[in-house]
C-alpha cells in the first residue's frame, strides 16, 4: 500500500487549548488505524509528530505516533531551521501544523521543498497578538506566509473572517473546523475524584485558563468581590499573572474566597462539581474550556468576544445589551465588569438551573471528536492527492 506520510507540527504539549486538542484529534485517528474503522480517506496515512520546544508535556499522545522533538527554544528562527532540516530527511507527503510560531516554520520550510501543507489557526490573529513588538512582527508573518498555505483550517468562523478580511487568506482556501470533544471521555473522567477543591466544601464558580490579561481574570475578580453572592472563585491555571491576581484579590478584601490553584490534569471532576462556569476573556479562537463546561451541563456565563463564545451559545450580545441570557447561557460585554456581576448574581439565583445546563450538553453533541476527526482527515486528504510519496 502506497504510505502517506504526514508530518504533525505544534510548538510543544505545554497545557493549552490547541495541544489538548492535537492529543483528542491524534488519539482518535490513531484508534481508527488500530481499529481499521476509520474514514476511507485514512486509508495509507502515517502521522509523524514534530514538537518545536523540549518542555514538560501535560498531554499523552498514543505510542502508535511516532515523534520528533527538535528542542528549538521557543525561537521562531531556530524553529524554521530545524523543522526545514527535518522535512528534509522526513520526506512527507504533507504537513500540518498548530499554533502561529508552528504555521509560519511550516509554510517556509515546507514551501521550500514543494511539499502541501496546511496550518491550523487556533487564535483571532488580529486580536490575539497585541501592539507589542512581537505581535507586529507575527502579524506581518502571518500576512505574508498565511495565503501561501495549501489550506488553512480556521477554528471558528471569526477567526476565519479575521483572516480573509484582514491578512489576505483567500476564502476558498480556508476550512471552519471547530475543536473537538471526546464527550464520553470527559464525562466519564468528570466523575473521578477531583485532584482539588475549596476548603470547607463551599460552592464555587470556575474558571479555567492561562493566567494571562487576554483573560481578564482581574475583571472577574472585581466583579465577583462586587457580586452578592455566597460562593467561592476558583481559577484553574498557571500563567504570568498568577501573583498580580492573588495581590488584587486580598487589596479587594476576597483572598479567601478566591483559589488560584494551579493546573489540573484531570480538571473535569472540578467542573461537575462547581456551581457554574464563567469565562471571562477579552479575546479567544475558540474557548475550550467554556465548551468543556457545556459538555458536563453546566450553566455558563461568557463574555462575547472574539471568537466562538456566540458560536457555542448560539447568540450575540447587541452592542450596550448588558446581560444575554441565551437558551444555553449567559452573554455579556468583553470587559464590562457591571455586566458580569450582574450576570454572576442571575446565575447564582437561577431556580432552574438544569436546564440552561441540560440545552448546553446538547448543543456539544455537534462537537464530538469523530465528526470533527474525520473533517481534518478530509482536508488532509484533499492536500495529499496529487502529492504522494512512500
Amino acid at each position: 500500500m502506497t504510505q502517506k506520510r504526514v508530518a504533525i507540527i505544534i510548538n510543544s504539549l505545554v497545557g493549552g487549548g490547541a495541544e489538548r486538542v492535537l492529543s483528542v484529534l491524534l488519539a482518535r485517528i490513531a484508534a481508527w488505524q488500530v481499529e481499521g474503522d476509520g474514514p476511507p480517506a485514512l486509508e495509507g496515512v502515517r502521522l509523524h509528530l514534530v514538537l518545536l520546544d523540549r518542555v514538560d508535556e501535560k498531554y499523552e499522545i498514543p505510542d502508535a505516533v511516532p515523534r520528533t522533538n527538535l528542542d528549538c527554544g521557543e525561537r521562531m528562527l531556530t524553529s524554521t531551521l530545524r523543522l526545514w532540516r527535518m522535512l528534509r530527511r522526513l520526506r512527507p507527503a504533507m504537513t500540518v501544523s498548530f499554533l502561529t510560531r508552528a504555521n509560519c516554520a511550516n509554510i517556509i520550510a515546507a514551501r521550500s521543498f514543494g511539499f502541501p501543507c496546511v496550518v491550523s489557526e487556533r487564535i483571532n490573529t488580529t486580536y490575539h497578538l497585541g501592539a507589542a513588538a512581537r505581535g507586529r512582527v507575527l502579524r506581518w508573518l502571518v500576512r505574508a506566509l498565511y495565503p501561501r498555505a495549501d489550506g488553512v483550517i480556521a477554528v471558528s468562523e471569526g477567526v476565519c473572517e479575521d483572516l480573509t478580511a484582514h491578512y489576505g487568506v483567500p476564502a476558498a482556501k480556508v476550512a471552519v473546523i471547530p475543536n473537538p470533544y471526546d464527550i464520553d471521555g470527559i464525562r466519564a473522567l468528570a466523575g473521578q475524584e477531583p485532584e482539588w477543591l475549596p476548603p470547607g466544601g463551599r460552592s464555587y464558580l470556575l474558571a479555567v485558563g492561562r493566567l494571562t490579561a487576554a483573560k481578564n481574570y482581574a475583571m472577574l475578580i472585581r466583579a465577583f468581590a462586587a457580586a452578592r453572592i455566597d460562593c467561592d472563585l476558583v481559577i484553574l491555571g498557571q500563567g504570568e499573572a498568577r501573583d498580580a491576581l492573588a495581590e488584587l484579590a486580598r487589596d479587594l478584601g476576597v483572598a479567601g474566597r478566591v483559589h488560584l490553584p494551579g493546573f489540573a490534569r484531570n480538571p473535569y471532576p472540578i467542573f461537575a462539581r462547581s456551581a457554574g462556569f464563567v469565562l471571562s476573556s477579552n479575546v479567544e479562537g475558540f474557548p475550550n474550556a467554556l465548551a468543556e463546561a457545556m459538555v458536563l451541563g453546566c450553566r455558563v456565563v461568557a463574555t462575547d468576544c472574539p471568537s466562538g463564545p456566540s458560536e457555542l451559545l448560539g447568540a450575540q450580545a447587541p452592542a450596550g445589551s448588558g446581560v444575554v441570557r441565551t437558551g444555553c447561557g449567559i452573554l455579556v460585554p468583553v470587559d464590562d465588569g457591571d455586566a458580569m456581576r450582574a450576570a454572576l448574581e442571575q446565575l447564582m439565583a437561577m431556580e432552574r438551573a438544569g436546564d440552561i445546563g441540560a440545552a448546553a450538553a446538547r448543543r456539544m453533541e455537534d462537537y464530538r471528536v469523530d465528526a470533527i476527526a474525520a473533517e481534518y482527515i478530509e482536508v488532509i486528504a484533499r492536500a495529499c492527492r496529487g502529492c504522494v510519496r512512500r
